[in-house]
């Protein structure tokens, strides 16, 4: 098994860009992969049809000068 965890980039329409596409179909092609997509603030609904074993949400983070 190969894990692989993607982070998605997103298109100017807040949904999931064709670049993490492209790298959700390559990873696909390696032996036996278990993809992990990582989603930074609301997940859309494409994404829950996209081919992964698991979506992962994340609160955005606002940097912040020290």
């Amino acid at each position: 098994m190969t894990q692989v965890l993607l982070i998605a980039d997103r298109d100017e329409h807040a949904d999931i860009s064709q670049h993490t596409l492209q790298c959700i179909t390559a990873a696909r092609m390696l032996i036996d992969p278990q993809l992990t997509l990582v989603i930074v603030g609301d997940v859309p609904s494409s994404a829950l049809s996209l081919p992964v074993e698991r979506v992962v949400s994340i609160p955005e983070i606002e940097a912040t000068d020290l």
